[in-house]
């Protein structure tokens, strides 16, 4: 039985996507929510070379070779063995050893006359001792769930890193994210590096608000790149610094309303301030009662923080 990626390794039942992976010979459910992807943004139907990181047991490699354009030179790579796919190619090599992987990646790309990736997936998940999704939202002690936050944060980095190896110019890099600390760091590492940069939830992804996925479109494939780009600690500093110098920009387009508003303001229902900020915050005093009700959990807060990012169920949840 699959293991819950919400909650800390606990098992949980087999949803429809698990089921459906079976009937249509998919390795992974997880092969769902790039085919979601793929339908709202149109990526694979023209690219020619594709590389899937942290790619085992290989649902999205099996996707990108159904939907590449015709012959793809589509590689999956990742510690794990990836049992052979029809129309792939695969690498057992650890991403976060980025000059190592990259050179094998190279090399492979050489004997095949490939020159670089219309698109560079990454799908992967930081562990430490215990295999599935980092808890985020509960499950877990605080300690842990900042610990496995920072794992993901740097795989993410490292697979940005591969991506700027590999890209091509116009190039598309997809990611799993979970919320954390790093997001506003890291968003800005791939601003800089893409002319657009997406958040979506496939309907497929776990029920938990925490996994997203950013959709990196039209690389701007720059010369030289900023070390400190590529560095989480130094990416920190650099975005802190962007903030400060951009703060009416960033205030305009980061619209935060307060739960103060939402629960009492008579300008607007709930359902019409749900869809006007992208988070809720709980920071002004009138709104410290509504912080410390008992019926605010952890999760209410986390809903709040995160509205962007929200399904119909999770605005649901917040209406109730």
């Amino acid at each position: 039985m699959p293991m819950d990626a919400g909650n800390n390794g606990k098992q949980r039942p087999q949803d429809k996507f698990d089921l459906l992976a079976k009937e249509q010979g998919y390795r992974s459910r997880a092969a769902f929510k790039l085919l979601q992807l793929d339908t709202l943004f149109r990526l694979l139907p023209t690219a020619r070379a594709v590389l899937d990181l942290c790619a085992a047991p290989g649902g999205w490699v099996q996707v990108a070779v159904s939907r590449a354009a015709p012959g793809p030179f589509v590689v999956g790579v990742d510690l794990a063995p990836i049992r052979p796919i029809r129309g792939a190619l695969s690498l057992k090599e650890d991403i976060t050893a980025s000059a190592r992987c990259g050179a094998a990646v190279r090399r492979l790309m050489d004997s095949r006359g490939v020159s670089s990736f219309e698109v560079v997936l990454h799908d992967g998940v930081g562990r430490k001792k215990k295999r599935g999704n980092p808890s985020v939202c509960g499950g877990t002690s605080a300690s842990a769930a900042q610990e496995a936050t920072t794992t993901q944060s740097a795989l993410v980095m490292d697979a940005v890193r591969l991506a700027t190896m590999f890209l091509a110019p116009n190039g598309t890099f997809i990611t799993k994210f979970f919320r954390c600390k790093d997001y506003k760091a890291i968003m800005f590492c791939l601003k800089q590096l893409f002319e657009r940069v997406h958040l979506s939830r496939p309907v497929a992804s776990w029920s938990t608000p925490a996994e997203i996925y950013v959709i990196c479109l039209r690389y701007k494939a720059p010369a030289n790149i900023q070390p400190e780009l590529l560095d989480l600690k130094q990416l920190h500093l650099l975005s802190v610094d962007a903030e400060k110098s951009k703060r009416q920009e960033s205030t305009e387009f980061w619209k935060t309303g307060l739960a103060s508003d939402f629960i009492w303001s008579e300008a607007q229902t709930p359902l019409e301030f749900l869809g006007s900020f992208l988070t809720i915050s709980f920071d002004d005093p009138a709104s410290l009662p509504i912080k410390n009700h008992e019926l605010t959990t952890d999760e209410i807060k986390q809903l709040c923080e995160y509205l962007f990012v929200l399904r119909e169920n999770g605005y649901n949840h917040l209406l109730e």
